[in-house]
């Protein structure tokens, strides 16, 4: 928008006083070359809204007229983000948001014609902002502004982005919904355990949970959503509720051991006394306030009848140890008796079943050898001193059974006195409670293993918090210099020497944020196990050279000293160049950032037998001891991310590591602590992998063979820009044109095929990423469908997508280089120039690769021209791992088969008709595309798609009549997963033509 003349003139402009930059910014445009006229002309009302709009601190914006001119305020400039704001000022909005007319266009149309005010909370409205669609969630509200003659002139926006809310929200939803799961894993541990387990809730003891087990003890009762009182009555006044309510409180474990409980276990309304090993557990919610008891509890009725008979029994039985003897072995325990000593003198059948031992060898002090060696001075310290106090023993521990098994014992020894005291036996008794035991240790394990996985996500989502406010604020940090200069520039204040100043602070910055970008792409790469590595035979010593030249600039500026020593037997290494200098790189930028004025950085190669060592020592800050171990962690920086001297994403040393070992190599970081330094050491194998033996050959991309500046003119080329991005579009012709070049531009892959038809063009620059049919579409449709001129034509891709894989696709794809975004001018000049003049020397023999798919489509038309269809189905089955290819026609509801080759009988058949829908033939018809089992991958809703249930692997392309209609598919199929033919589309889609050809329409409607 023009700001030569503006409304500051008009006299009732002062109400856009106060009303901030977007006040300013309206005062000085120039309405008149918009549909709202000028200033003077807008009604009372429009100009009223305005300036309440502007002055407004809440996110407002207003479409005016009927081509939608839209006005908006300060409040809501950010929400833009990068790549429409200022241009949005003033601009139609159909033009401004196209990426979601078909959402918002309605809702205004609605207020616009019938003044009909909308209210949407948390709507998901995608826009496109900062370079790419973002989901992006919204509460705002539409209303209708009325003109001075009531008509309704605008929609007034009231809007708040809710986007970091929502996805909060969903977080935390997850996060609960993993603790319920967690929760249910636990109960029905609790559920399978050999033990009654319940949980009880609140302040009035309501059962959560019991188990099986617990409910058999209470005799099967209905106990769950009922208070403890209430399901079990006969506990009222025998004082475990207050014990409970006692744990509720303090927190704290309680354990009894043999409480007698008067409990109805029979359900037949007269309770009866049972024992019990109560275990009570407080239980605490997310906020560790207890709300809960875990209850554990062990029914020992038998256990302590047997102890209290035996005790009853031992005064009556003490002179006729006999009798005694007899009654021992009746006990469901291991038993045992001792003189007052200890000395053991009897064991009953029990004891010698279990252990398989003999009395002989147990007499006495003999039973320590049934015991753990790592136990047994204990066990025998506690027993003395029981026997020095004549107090009852008790003690947990394992015993030795027959088959040399350990079993957890509960061993009780009580002694028998005489009427004046003295210890006259001992009778103890060894109860097996292993099973209790280990379930017990199981739950606590659970326990324990629920709490570290809680620390591990608050830990992790901290590290991501921090990274997120890390990343935001350095990626801000350039675009600030960035923007701040080019408003200076724009507003030609600037001297010459300050003008030179802007433009290079401005292409340092925004180089900066292209590194900080590629940092965070090459994190995700890492954490997804995407990161591939291009080998080759290489020359270290060139990629240290080079990486040093980078980063010495910043070194000067800080008269830092950088000393380099480089062994010229360390120079031969297979690895990726670009990851190696990635690598040293990474380590002297890090060792420079971290290095004060006038300090020293000292970079050391050399050839340690078959590995090659990198050292990079510097005389900076130096690293902490208890960081040091963490230096190489993804996201960890030593310093606080609010109070950092130094930037960065905390990513480089990450990559380091990464990159170093998938090498086959080593590295580690050294420090004497804080100002003291630091060293860091990679160590390289020579050939740790190996790498494809390299030709050269044509075939080789241009943009790998070194660039190096001269003088270039481009006059007498002509070249064909393709690019749906207007100001890319621009740029690149601009460059082009510089240097004596014609320059056609196409925004869309159709126009550029129309403009090929229409006249010749020396080569094509062509970007990848495009809607509708993307750059790969585009050159497919130029390699196969336009001729002799579009097979040759020598082609160039644009892409943003900068992975090794994307750069093998395009070249695969049938462009013979590729420029990565963003365009360095000089480097696509240079390739521009040299792909010309390599077409103008060798003409068509530099695209063998072309040729020889010429070839293929000529061999195919010859397989063709033979009766029936055998021949042909089977060259184009012979070229993919599919086992079917089918002709189909479309007629919904059905798709008709026309033809089928089956490969493992290698015979073809008329196949059998399907309903349409159920296929992916239909997709292929819908989308009027090319379409693979790998697009599933892409859109949510095709995963889902029903033919996924029969055809595991799909390639179909589009049959069209003479006048471009659908007619129906030529396609690859199979019931397993197999390799996707995506190579074969172009010649599939050109023998789709020939098809075509050969069925007439008479022909068509049957089978062939």
């Amino acid at each position: 928008m023009t700001t030569t003349t503006s409304a500051a003139a008009d006299p009732d402009t002062w109400i856009l006083d106060g009303g901030g930059e977007m006040g300013e910014f309206i005062r000085a445009t120039d309405w008149a070359a918009t549909p709202l006229g000028p200033w003077r002309d807008w009604s009372r009302s429009l100009k009223a809204t305005v300036a309440m709009l502007v002055h407004s601190r809440h996110p407002m914006f207003l479409w005016w007229g009927p081509d939608l001119i839209q006005i908006y305020n300060d409040a809501y400039v950010p929400s833009f983000g990068v790549g429409k704001h200022p241009a949005a000022m003033a601009q139609a909005g159909r033009a401004c948001w196209p990426e979601i007319w078909h959402i918002i266009g309605p809702q205004i149309d609605a207020v616009m014609m019938h003044g009909v005010p909308s209210w949407h909370e948390d709507a998901c409205v995608p826009i496109f902002r900062n370079g790419a669609i973002e989901d992006v969630y919204w509460t705002y509200g539409y209303s209708p502004v009325f003109d001075d003659d009531g008509s309704i002139g605008g929609t007034l926006v009231v809007c708040t982005e809710t986007t970091a809310r929502v996805v909060a929200t969903r977080q935390e939803a997850a996060l609960r919904a993993e603790v319920d799961r967690d929760r249910v894993r636990l109960q029905q541990f609790f559920a399978q355990a050999p033990a009654g387990i319940c949980i009880l809730r609140g302040a009035d003891l309501t059962f959560e949970f019991a188990n099986d087990h617990y409910r058999a003890l209470m005799g099967g009762r209905d106990l769950v959503g009922k208070p403890l009182l209430t399901a079990l009555p006969e506990l009222h006044g025998q004082g475990l509720n207050s014990l409970l309510h006692e744990v509720l409180r303090s927190g704290e474990l309680f354990v009894s051991r043999d409480m007698p409980v008067r409990l109805d276990r029979h359900v037949r309304g007269t309770p009866d006394e049972a024992f019990y090993k109560f275990i009570y557990s407080p239980l605490r919610d997310a906020a560790q306030h207890v709300d809960a008891v875990i209850v554990l509890a062990l029914d020992v009725t038998d256990e302590v009848q047997a102890k209290q008979q035996a005790e009853t029994l031992a005064q009556r039985l003490r002179d006729t140890e006999a009798q005694f003897h007899v009654l021992a072995e009746t006990i469901p325990q291991l038993a045992w008796s001792t003189r007052p000593d200890g000395y053991i003198d009897w064991y009953n059948q029990r004891w010698y079943d279990y252990t398989g031992t003999t009395f002989d060898s147990m007499q006495g002090w003999g039973w320590r050898s049934v015991h753990d060696p790592n136990l047994v001075d204990d066990v025998v310290t506690r027993w003395q001193a029981a026997l020095d106090a004549g107090e009852a023993f008790e003690m947990e521990f394992p015993l030795r059974g027959r088959d040399g098994q350990f079993r957890w014992h509960l061993t009780q020894a009580v002694p028998l006195k005489d009427d004046a005291g003295r210890v006259v036996r001992w009778f103890g008794t060894n109860t097996d409670i292993d099973t209790l035991r280990r379930a017990s240790q199981e739950r606590a394990a659970l326990l324990d293993s629920e709490q570290r996985a809680r620390q591990v996500a608050e830990l992790a989502s901290r590290a991501k918090d921090d990274f997120l406010a890390t990343a935001s604020h350095e990626l801000r940090t350039p675009l600030n210099a960035i923007l701040g200069w080019a408003r200076m520039l724009q507003s030609g204040a600037l001297s010459n020497n300050d003008y030179l100043r802007a433009v290079d602070s401005i292409e340092r910055n925004a180089h900066a944020q292209v590194r900080l970008i590629e940092d965070i792409l090459d994190g995700s790469r890492i954490i997804t196990g995407k990161l591939h590595l291009a080998i080759r035979p290489l020359d270290l010593t060139l990629l240290v050279q080079a990486a040093l030249d980078a980063v010495r600039p910043a070194a000067d500026a800080k008269r830092i000293a950088l000393t380099v020593a480089m062994d010229p037997a360390a120079s031969r290494l297979v690895g990726d160049p670009d990851r190696l200098q990635q690598v040293v790189w990474n380590l002297v930028n890090n060792a420079i950032k971290f290095t004060p004025k006038d300090g020293r950085v000292d970079v050391s190669l050399r050839r340690e037998g078959t590995e090659v060592q990198l050292t990079v020592r510097d005389t900076g800050e130096g690293i902490a001891a208890d960081f040091l171990p963490h230096v190489f962690e993804r996201f960890r920086q030593a310093e606080e991310s609010t109070s950092r001297r130094h930037g960065g994403l905390g990513l480089g040393l990450a990559l380091v590591r990464h990159l170093v070992e998938a090498h086959g190599g080593t590295v580690h970081a050294a420090s004497d602590g804080p100002g003291r330094g630091a060293t860091f050491v990679a160590r390289l194998p020579v050939q740790a992998v190996f790498a494809e033996p390299a030709t050269e050959s044509p075939g080789i991309p241009f943009n790998e063979r070194r660039f190096i500046p001269r003088p270039i003119r481009l006059a007498g080329v002509t070249v064909l820009v393709v690019d749906d991005e207007a100001d890319a579009r621009d740029l690149i012709a601009t460059v082009l044109r510089s240097k004596g070049a014609e320059v056609i531009t196409a925004a869309t892959g159709a126009e550029a095929l129309g403009l090929l038809a229409s006249r010749p063009f020396t080569l094509m620059v062509s970007d990848i990423g495009m809607p509708h049919n993307d750059g790969y579409e585009l050159i497919a449709k130029i390699r196969t469908a336009a001729g002799v001129r579009g097979l040759h034509l020598p082609a160039i891709a644009l892409t943003a997508y900068s992975r090794e894989q994307d750069r093998r696709r395009a070249i695969d794809a049938g462009f013979q280089a590729y420029v990565a975004k963003p365009v360095e001018p000089d480097v696509l000049v240079d390739l521009v120039d040299r792909l010309a003049t390599e077409a103008r020397r060798e003409g068509a023999q530099t695209l063998p690769a072309f040729t020889a798919r010429a070839e293929v489509l000529e061999k195919f038309a010859r397989t063709l021209a033979a009766p029936g269809w055998h021949d042909a189905l089977r060259f184009l089955n012979s070229r993919t791992a599919h086992r079917f290819t089918g002709l189909y026609r479309f007629d919904p509801p059905w798709l008709r088969s026309l033809a089928l080759l089956d490969a493992d009988v290698s015979s073809v058949t008329r196949g059998e008709d399907v309903e349409m829908d159920a296929t992916y033939c239909a997709l292929v018809g819908t989308f009027e595309r090319p379409f693979t089992t790998e697009d599933t991958a892409a859109d949510e809703r095709l995963r889902h798609h029903p033919a996924r249930d029969t055809v595991r692997s799909y390639c179909g392309v589009l049959l069209r009549t003479a006048s471009g209609a659908a007619f129906g598919t030529l396609c690859h199929f199979d019931v397993v997963p197999c390799d996707v033919p995506s190579q074969e589309i172009a010649l599939m889609e050109a023998a789709a033509r020939l098809i075509m050809e050969r069925l007439e329409p008479d022909q068509a409607r049957s089978t062939p």
